[in-house]
Parts: structure tokens; sequence; C-alpha cells
């Protein structure tokens, strides 16, 4: 009897020869730990053990709205889906939709964190206004083409050796054009690598590398034919193939099989649809048949397990993206559903959310702007327990991306603000936060993301681990629409009410010199010139530092977090201002004075946080009751108002509304529990 395997079977048995690792719940793997630092054996990609391994995954679409992959949760997802690699390219050019540095540190550093392998790409591509920027040559310095791959490389190399980080491979330039030799491209190539193995490797320890391409990645036999002798690194050679693709229709045209039987070959970008289909702009461009045929020659079939990254994890309308109109798991586009099943995931399949959106960041002796703080990683939870979010625009509805109207009431009351609706970003676009566009603008720096059209009252929370007490300065990606009287941020610890807000220069390493919050300086004049249109004035970004209230005299504020601990973060805005982009942390001194004593533990827990306290509604009986020994219940309007409480562990609600409320529960042993729940 003839036996059929499916994809998901065959994807499982793709990983048989490692043991350690589930072919079912992917979210549980660390193929880090399992894999180690991955070395070229022959012509195959290898653990560091020698055992031939696949790294399959995603590419980044690039710092583009349309881009699905921004935070660790979106590398939860993928991993979930069955990844255990992301692409993220750096595009040269700013215009291009290029991430911050800081972003890709951040991203590695999630990566790493969930056992997830990294490969950088230095995304060079031609576009119709720039002359030679598809030859990787002319990007080894600073030049009019834009930023410097030897700059990039040294930077990433850098941050990975200090890191002491295994699981990064680096993409030395994607898809040379075609009239750029094979020659040009390896003594580029050959440069690179010296300048990776500088600054990362060393003669028992050598980095990954997949080097580009003549023609767009597809002329691979040339390189076979001149390969890189080096010894100091670990050499792969990128294809790239989509379906109908110029002169070869499918993998037997191409290069693809005599390469793989000759040379180590990384695909680092293949797509289900055709090869430009921007072009198309069609969810359903999409060749599932050359699809399946391509994925079952990498997996094995004529001897090369080839590692891959499918284009990509994005909403673009283009038949190569894995979502539509939006970056929800419950939007996958055709070529998404059929990449998962490729995966041997399950489109279904979400990964477990608990309160931090995004890894906790890190206060300790070696925190600085490097890495910055992502002010659009709050947490989970939604309204009145992730953030609060007050609309003071006067306008008739409101909307997020995915189309979803929500109608408020009257001016000063909670609602989301129409900024997805106008094009801005369609990150978090089912969260009422107004997250807008690709903050940077004409000085390229932060994450990528900031909070825009901030009233007063509102706040954000964020997950931290304080690995060292001690004096934090801070810094703020800012504007001329964020400067003056009119920034001001209170900083605090949820858990105990700790303000953290203090005055460096006052304070010792045992005494904190407290203060309410802060300024911040008004725009520089290198960032922004005065003479230009107001209208211009929110595409000068750059670092702010803490000021005087009038924003005109720079002072030397910063945190200090007296013990360590895990702690949620909370930025509130006594008052309302224009945009606030990424903050920048560095360390100072340490804090060696008393802690903060008994009330710290008197937390408030978010949803999800506390496992031994359940809040329940009763829809019939029109109460809200919970399982905990409780002194008091207390239920919160969307505005923060106090509209019902007993005392006790059950509280009569048939008085209000349908709506959305924000309910805390009082215990002794498990602090202030806080749910979210909607009267129907």
């Amino acid at each position: 009897m003839k036996k059929i395997l499916s994809l998901a079977a065959a994807a499982a048995m793709a990983f048989s020869a490692s043991a350690a690792l589930s072919t079912t719940d992917f979210a549980s793997n660390n193929y880090i730990q399992e894999w180690g630092r991955l070395k070229v054996v022959g012509k195959q990609l290898c653990s560091e053990k020698g055992e031939a391994i696949q790294l399959k995954g995603w590419s980044a679409f690039g710092n583009f709205d349309s881009n699905c992959m921004r935070s660790g949760s979106d590398l939860d997802q993928m991993k979930t889906w069955g990844a255990n690699v992301v692409r993220l390219p750096e595009y040269p050019n700013s215009q291009w939709g290029q991430f911050s540095e800081s972003q890709i540190k951040s991203l590695i550093d999630a990566a790493n964190s969930r056992g997830m392998y990294v490969l950088v790409d230095w995304h060079i591509l031609k576009t119709n206004d720039c002359g030679n920027c598809g030859d990787p040559g002319n990007f080894t310095n600073e030049g009019s083409f834009g930023s410097s791959a030897t700059t990039f490389f040294k930077s990433i190399a850098s941050y990975v050796k200090q890191k002491g980080y295994q699981h990064v491979l680096y993409e030395l330039c994607n898809e040379p054009v075609k009239g750029v030799s094979w020659s040009s491209i390896k003594s580029y190539a050959e440069r690179m690598i010296d300048v990776i193995y500088q600054n990362e490797g060393s003669p028992s320890s050598t980095p990954v590398v997949v080097v580009g391409t003549p023609e767009w990645d597809q002329k691979i036999m040339e390189a076979a034919s001149n390969q890189i002798n080096t010894n100091k690194a670990q050499v792969l050679y990128a294809f790239h193939l989509y379906a109908n693709e110029g002169d070869h229709k499918n993998i037997y045209n191409s290069q693809f099989l005599p390469a793989i039987k000759q040379i180590p070959v990384f695909v680092s970008e293949w797509g289900l649809s055709t090869a430009q289909p921007e072009l198309v702009g069609s969810y359903d461009d999409v060749d599932e048949s050359f699809g399946k045929t391509f994925w079952n020659a990498m997996g094995g079939q004529y001897g090369q397990k080839v590692s891959w990254c499918n284009w990509s994890y994005g909403s673009k309308k283009e038949g190569a993206s894995s979502f539509m109109n939006s970056c929800s798991a419950d939007n996958l586009s055709k070529s998404g559903k059929i990449v998962i099943e490729m995966l041997g995931g399950n489109p279904a399949d979400k990964p477990d959310v608990g309160e931090c959106a995004a890894d906790p960041f890190e206060f300790s002796t070696s925190t600085s702007k490097d890495v910055v703080f992502a002010v659009s990683g709050f947490n989970n939870g939604g309204e009145g327990v992730g953030y609060h979010d007050c609309n003071n625009t006067p306008q008739d509805s409101f909307y997020t991306a995915d189309g979803k109207i929500i109608q408020p009431t009257e001016k000063g009351e909670p609602g989301c603000q129409a900024a997805t609706a106008e094009g801005y970003c369609e990150y978090r676009a089912d969260e009422c936060v107004d997250i807008t566009g690709c903050n940077g603008g004409i000085n390229k720096v932060g994450e990528g993301y900031n909070i825009g059209w901030i009233s007063s009252g509102e706040w954000l929370r964020y997950c931290i681990n304080v690995t060292d007490p001690g004096y934090y300065s801070l810094e703020m990606v800012g504007n001329p629409t964020t400067a003056g009287a009119n920034n001001f941020l209170v900083v605090s610890v949820v858990e105990g009410g700790h303000n953290v807000a203090c005055d460096l220069d006052a304070s010792t390493q045992t005494e904190m010199v407290e203060i309410d919050g802060f300024n911040f300086q008004e725009c520089p004049d290198e960032y922004y010139d005065p003479s230009e249109p107001d209208e211009h004035a929110w595409m000068h970004w750059g670092w702010l530092k803490t000021s005087n209230p009038a924003g005109t005299t720079v002072k030397n504020y910063g945190v200090c977090f007296k013990e360590a601990g895990k702690y949620t973060l909370e930025l509130a805005f006594p008052t309302g201002f224009g945009d606030m982009g990424s903050l920048g942390f560095t360390y100072k001194m340490p804090y060696t004075g008393e802690g903060y004593g008994d009330n710290v533990n008197n937390k408030e827990v978010s949803l999800g946080s506390s496992l031994n306290v359940n809040i329940y509604y009763s829809q019939s009986a029109e109460t809200i009751s919970t399982n905990a020994e409780a002194s008091k219940i207390e239920v919160l309007d969307i505005a923060g108002k106090l509209v019902a409480s007993d005392n006790g562990k059950q509280v009569n609600v048939s008085n209000l509304s349908t709506g959305l409320y924000i309910v805390k529960v009082y215990t002794d042993e498990f602090g202030i529990v806080t749910k979210q729940i909607i009267k129907k």
C-alpha cells in the first residue's frame, strides 16, 4: 500500500535526529541550547556537535507599517507555528524601512531568550532612484547610498561577542543586481568576513555567514566555481526563488539543484508569489504547487538539508505576505497558512499570553541607551491594566486598523484615537494606545514606534527586571512637539506605588533625593531647523535630555531602583503633549541605602499574573465575585471612577450599565489583583 506523508508529518520527521526537541510543542523548544554554535560540515549546516540541522522560519518585511516582526511577542507566535529562525533585514537607507541598530539588538536579545536563531541581513536592493545601490561594494563606507556595512557589522558583531551569544548568523548582502560580478561580490564578502571575525570570532569559534550571489541571488553556480576560502568564517551561499521567477519557472530550470550538490546553500528568501508581487497586488497571487516542490527539495530530498526563510512576515497586499490587512494571527493569508503547514505547525495555535507584551527591560550595570526602552511594549491586559488611554479629540467615531469602530460618548472620555485609520501604524492595532508610525523621520533613532496624541491622565505599564539596584540617567527620543513645559513625565514602580524619579546630582549611594517627575529639553537645533514649515516638525527626531520645567536648561535627573527584582514600571502623563519616542536609560552608580520595606509586597497584579486568584462575572446573577479571601472588591469604570464596591467576596453590579469595567480584588496574601470585565 502506498503511504502518503502529510507536510506536517514530514516536517516532524525532519527533527527526529534531535530527541530533545518536541515536534508538537514547538514553544517549549530551545534550539540554541540543543544545537549550540552552528558550523558547516562539507555542504551541510550542522549543530555544534556536527549533526545536520535545518533552520526554518520567516524574513521580516523591514521597518514598515506592514511588517509584523517587531517584538518578542511576534517571535513567540513564530515559534509556536514551528519557526526556529528569523531573518532581520537591515536596509542601508532609512527611506527603505531601516531598523535602528537598537531594534536589531533588542530582537537579537529576544530571540536568544526564546532559543531561536537570527539571520542578520544587510538588505541592499535596487530602486529606481538609487543608482548603483544594488552593488554591495558601494556600502563598505558611509556614502550617498546610505549607511556603512562595515560600521553595521562591526557594531552587531561586537554586541554578539559582548553578550556571549551563539545564535546570530550574518547575511552579508541581499540580492546583488545583474551586472555586479561574482569577483566583486566575493571581494566585498571577504572584507566583511574580516570585520565580523575581528569583532566576534576566534580560531576555535568562527561566525556563520551567508554570502549573496549574482543576479538577485540566482546565479549561484558562479560562486560554486570560485568559492571563498577562509578560516575566519563558516560560509554558505544565498539562493532566492519565487514562483514564475524570470527565466526559470520552477526549481528544475534554476541553478538550485546543481548548487546544493556542490556547495552549502541557504535560501534566505523565497516566496509562493511571483517575483514582484507588488505589481500584482493580490493576496491570491500564490502558487502552492511550486511551494511544495521547492519545500521538498530543501528538506533533504537531494541530500543537503537547506535552511530557509520565507518572505515575508508581513501584511502588505501581495501574495508573498503571511498576513492580510493587519498582523493579527486571525488574519493569515493563503501563503501564511501554507508556510505554517510546511513548518509542521497549526495556523490556529497561539502562544500563551502573560502580563508582559515584551521581554522585561533589564536594569543592570551594563544598561545604556544602545538598547532602548521601547515605549510600544506596554503590558498586555488592555484598558485599565496595561494602559489607560484618554481621548480628548471630539470626533464622531474612532477606528482601529482592522476597521473596528469605537464610539466615544463625549469629549474627554476614553476612546481610540484615529491614528491607525490614517495609515500611521498597524502595530498592536487592536489596542487603544495611540502608537504611530516609525519614529526617526529625518534623524533615525529609537525603536521605530512612538506614542502620539498623549492626553492628561494617561499611563502605560511595562515589565522590568532590576538586576543591579542603582541610579540610571534618562533620555527620550522626541521632536519639537515634545519640547518644554508640556512634556511632564512621572515614573513609578506599581508594586508599592514607589516614585523612582530622582535628582542624580543631589542623590548619594545611600540616599535618594526624589523629584516629582521629568521635563525634557527643547529640541536642539541640530535636530530641527526652526525656519522649516511647522508641519515638518514631527519628522525631526533626536535624543532629548531631562530639563527644568521650561525645557531650556538640562538637568541631571534620572531614576533610582532601591532593590533588585521584577517590577511593573508605570509611565504617567499629568499633562498632554505631542509625541514620545523610545526612552534611553544609562547606569550611573549603585544604590546601597535602605530598601522599599514591606509595602513593596502590596502589589497590584494584572490578569494572568496571579494563578491563585480568580475573578468571576455572573451575567444571570449580575454579580462579580472571587475565590480568594478578599477584604474588599472595587469596580471602576473605564475612566477610573469607583462605581461599585463591597467589603467581601462578592459585589452586586445590577445597577451598572453595559460596558467595560476594571475589577480590583484586595487580598492579604496576593495583594491587589486586577481584571478587566465586560458587563453584558
